[in-house]
């Protein structure tokens, strides 16, 4: 037996590639074509049985192995190697035997070929260990990953995106999608893995959102009996992630086998780090909003004003024809509203006015609350120009003398707006402001309800315009 072994390993050693022949495509076939698949330096040649539904036959047609009931024209046909002889038959191994020898092709048979399946198989199960434990120490790097970007403020499907990729290698996936799903219920995917696409997103999304809608609370992971897709492709693993009782995003993965213990427990763990590091997003998501936005009307406010002002005039001072304009927007006799209707119909004010200058002004154009009762917004343009400025103080007049209040029907809100427009060549962040609060006061002073303009000679503009 052990000189056999070593023939084999003689063979292996001097060769790149070794040429069996399998005798017998039974139980103890079948098992020795599934061990020795997974090497590239063994080439199957074929494997016989004299039976021609023999178990083993299908696995090797799916590997593209040939297959033969005709023992004897196989052996006559074969010039590789080594046969290896798993058909229990000692008298066929004895007649086979001078044949093959003078040939010199090793005949492994009974206890020996045996042997040569145990010491492959052994080293086949180190090998799916080892591959185990890898996958499972990416998937923990992948995690640590996302951990230490969270400060950085990932997208939502960035991290989704991240943990697919290494549950993919710990599950042997062969493709995989990231859902995410907005505000509104509405959902979009924007991460594929795999060759294979979904054919359609309207289909593959809605199925999603109802089983995610069946799913108990916090549910870590679920195996689907009927998978999400079509006959080309179908999703059969969901993980959902969850944010206050609601779903919020959901990994979709093809799982060609049954998941051990060990992907169970991966997944799990996956599931819960995803799930934390989804809230931990959106707290520092939350944070964030409370640190540059007006907890009343939701504008931005003095202290992310400020900032975008210094980058605005960084920008503009390196493009000579461009200007940037700034609108003081002060509330006409405000403290009257205060004082005769109330501080909560005043925040309702401040609501209204805020949402009116919103649909006036540009995407581009930042409007923050700059005080109790003013707004300032920051306007650039690449134009020399300063008449589309004054238009866009004209929508804000325009909105805003439009609202009406049920509260109180017989109240008419107005503002006052004072702009300034600088160039390039003369723009300074504190004189702009200046400008801007010197032009709202001459509005105060000219009666209130109107806007006045500031802008630098060379726009040769009028301050006067109402």
């Amino acid at each position: 037996m052990q000189k056999t072994v070593s023939a084999l390993a003689s063979v292996a050693n001097n060769a790149d590639q070794v040429n069996l022949l399998i005798l017998g495509a039974g139980r103890g076939g079948l098992a020795m074509l599934d061990a020795l698949q997974h090497y590239d330096w063994i080439a199957i040649h074929s494997i016989v049985d004299i039976h021609q539904h023999a178990i083993a036959f299908p696995l090797a047609n799916s590997l593209g192995i040939h297959t033969s009931i005709d023992r004897k024209q196989a052996l006559q046909a074969f010039n590789g190697d080594i046969v290896i002889d798993v058909t229990g038959d000692q008298t066929m191994g004895d007649a086979i035997a001078t044949d093959l020898a003078a040939r010199q092709i090793e005949l492994i048979a009974g206890k020996s070929a045996k042997l040569v399946f145990d010491l492959v198989a052994k080293q086949l199960k180190h090998k799916k260990t080892i591959h185990s434990q890898n996958a499972r120490l990416d998937l923990l790097d992948s995690m640590l990953e996302i951990t230490t970007q969270l400060e950085n403020h990932p997208s939502l499907a960035d991290i989704m995106h991240t943990s697919l990729l290494s549950l993919e290698r710990l599950l042997h996936t062969s493709y995989g999608l990231v859902m995410v799903f907005n505000d509104d219920a509405s959902g979009s995917i924007v991460h594929t893995n795999g060759e294979a696409k979904p054919d359609c997103d309207e289909h593959i999304i809605n199925a999603t959102q109802n089983i995610c809608h069946e799913l108990k609370q916090h549910h870590r992971f679920k195996l689907l009996k009927q998978p999400i897709g079509d006959d080309r492709i179908s999703y059969n693993l969901i993980l959902p992630l969850w944010h206050q009782n609601q779903i919020i995003a959901a990994l979709l993965m093809h799982v060609p086998d049954k998941l051990d213990r060990e992907q169970r427990t991966s997944l799990n763990m996956s599931s819960i780090h995803l799930n934390t590091a989804a809230k931990t997003l959106q707290q520092y998501k939350h944070l964030e909003h409370m640190a540059i936005n007006d907890a009343l009307t939701g504008m931005y406010n003095r202290r992310y004003f400020d900032q975008q002002l210094q980058q605005e005039v960084s920008r503009i001072q390196r493009n000579k024809f461009s200007t940037l304009s700034c609108a003081f927007i002060d509330i006409d006799d405000f403290k009257h509203v205060n004082d005769n209707y109330g501080h909560p119909m005043g925040d309702v004010v401040l609501k209204e006015i805020a949402n009116s200058i919103a649909r006036s002004i540009r995407d581009y154009d930042v409007c923050a609350r700059y005080g109790g009762d003013e707004f300032i917004v920051l306007l650039p343009s690449d134009s020399l120009s300063g008449q589309h400025i004054e238009q866009v103080g004209l929508r804000i007049l325009k909105h805003i003398a439009e609202i009406s209040l049920s509260d109180a029907p017989e109240l008419n809100i107005t503002v006052s707006i004072g702009m300034a427009t600088q160039s390039a060549e003369t723009l300074d962040a504190k004189t702009l402001l200046k400008l801007a609060d010197l032009a709202v006061y001459q509005a105060k002073k000219a009666g209130k309800n109107c806007l006045r303009l500031h802008a630098d000679e060379q726009f040769h503009y009028s301050a006067e315009n109402d």
